[in-house]
């Protein structure tokens, strides 16, 4: 407070007639104290717009240091507040609120409509089931994954994924930091638990040992190679696209159309050996044969399931006098994009799946440590003997 002076004298008394000279020392002192706190924090806020956000800032909270007094405390406390909402520039709060209820109405268009349709096919069902029932059931719960799945996931690509990924672009330091945590439970808890129960041996590993090994990242190999005597191999020489292939190179054989080279079976990532021809034919997975392969994961074959779709390809290799030797390839990328395609693809027909809810192919050991991209090689190979006669 300035000291008072001299020829102030007069006027002293004048308010010393009227007021308690201590109140109005103490309210004066109170009007000092306010006027040196917003000088201090508009200096601050001035120096808090200079700092640009990182690890090394300080927390928003300490960027000054003010003796707040209990009567200010509240105030002060919901300025603060106020302006590191602003400061976010994102506005988050309010986002993520009218981005709910958006998503709440997409929900009861895209998913509970559909739902509610299909119960009232299956009730219509129900209600003139012939004799045959098992085949009636099956087609009702056939009909609701078709009708229901790829609605469904439509609405959790655009308002879900899209949401979370808009968020951490939005957000990086954020991210950044919800990813250590995550990435920091799976190494020290999930993955040294899982390792001991988890089979990642090629030779050995069933079709839900690979599925965990590729979820959780388990093990030091970007790249899986299984030989004639994997336990993998051997179940999938018994698919019908297997068998289909091996009588369709055959077929060509027979016809002499073996140099006959289709351009699709010609990889540029797993090139044709010289001296060879290739006959490739792909396994599609559509909505339909999804549904089937579910009853054949009850029955312990997870193959389809894992796999989807993909392609075989026999590099044949003539060996002379009617002999031919069968290289038989099938290569299969699991990533989050081939684990989640069941959007159905708009330029095709409607039993195709080919687009994906999470359409990321990230490497292993980049962000979350979970779906990284880990490639899978079947390889085995046969000899047989096939007449002359009609070749070339």
């Amino acid at each position: 407070m300035a000291r008072v002076d001299a020829e102030d004298e007069a006027e002293w008394n004048r308010v010393e007639s009227v007021l308690d000279l201590r109140a109005v020392l103490a309210a004066q002192a109170r009007q000092d104290g306010q006027n040196q706190y917003m000088d201090d924090k508009m200096s601050a806020i001035d120096a808090a717009d200079e700092l640009k956000w990182h690890d090394d800032a300080p927390p928003w909270w300490k960027i000054w240091d003010e003796d707040w007094t209990l009567s200010d405390a509240k105030e002060n406390i919901k300025n603060d507040w106020d302006n590191l909402a602003n400061w976010t520039d994102k506005n988050i709060f309010e986002t993520v609120n009218q981005k709910w209820k958006d998503a709440k109405k997409e929900i009861n268009i895209n998913a509970v409509q559909p739902i509610k349709n299909v119960y009232n096919r299956v009730t219509a069902y129900i209600n003139a089931l012939p004799p045959s029932l098992p085949d009636k059931i099956y087609a009702v719960v056939r009909d609701v994954a078709i009708y229901t799945i790829p609605p469904i996931a439509e609405f959790l690509h655009a308002h879900i994924y899209r949401l979370v990924l808009s968020f951490t672009e939005a957000h990086p330091y954020i991210t950044k930091k919800v990813t250590q945590a995550i990435n920091f439970v799976l190494n020290r808890i999930a993955k040294p638990m899982l390792s001991r129960i988890v089979d990642i041996n090629p030779a050995t590993m069933n079709w839900a040992d690979l599925g965990m090994a590729w979820l959780f990242e388990l093990g030091e190999q970007k790249k899986l190679v299984f030989d004639a005597d994997s336990k993998l191999t051997q179940n999938l020489m018994q698919h019908d696209v297997v068998q289909n292939v091996r009588e369709a190179a055959i077929t060509k054989i027979t016809e002499g159309r073996l140099e006959d080279v289709v351009e699709d079976c010609l990889s540029p990532i797993h090139p044709t050996p010289a001296g060879q021809y290739p006959v490739c034919m792909p396994s599609q997975y559509g909505v339909s044969k999804y549904f089937q392969s579910l009853g054949q994961a009850f029955e312990g074959d997870l193959s389809h399931v894992f796999l989807g779709s993909y392609v075989v390809t026999i590099n044949v290799e003539p060996k002379g006098n009617g002999l031919y030797a069968f290289h038989y390839q099938i290569t299969n990328p699991s990533t989050w994009e081939s684990a989640t395609r069941f959007r159905i693809d708009s330029t095709a027909d409607s039993d195709t799946i080919n687009e994906a809810i999470i359409p990321d192919v990230s490497p292993r050991g980049e962000g979350i440590r979970l779906g990284g991209l880990l490639e899978q090689t079947f390889e085995w190979s046969e000899e047989i003997y096939i007449p002359a006669e009609g070749t070339k």
